[in-house]
């Protein structure tokens, strides 16, 4: 889940083969019945990413074991993971 300022989880363990889909929860009450939303991405430095968005979702399917890092485009390596394929 992408989150304000974080991933949840930020590291996760896979097997080969697997999808992982990264979903959009990053709006919160403006306090005055509106909500307000933060524009996040998931950025592989293998390449493959999202688009910057504050809502929706990303998936990747891992087809080759290694370990996989990512970041937000937005905040660097400040809001990071990684994702370990066996």
């Amino acid at each position: 889940m992408v989150q304000n300022d974080h991933y949840t989880p930020s590291n996760d363990s896979v097997a080969v083969g697997a999808t992982l889909t990264w979903t959009w929860d990053t709006c919160t009450g403006d306090g005055y019945g509106g909500s307000v939303c933060s524009a996040h991405s998931v950025k592989f430095d293998d390449g493959p990413a999202s688009v910057i968005q504050e809502t929706g979702s990303f998936t990747r399917t891992f087809a080759t074991a290694g370990t996989y890092p990512y970041h937000c485009a937005v905040h660097g390596t400040a809001m990071s993971g990684k994702i370990i394929v066996k």
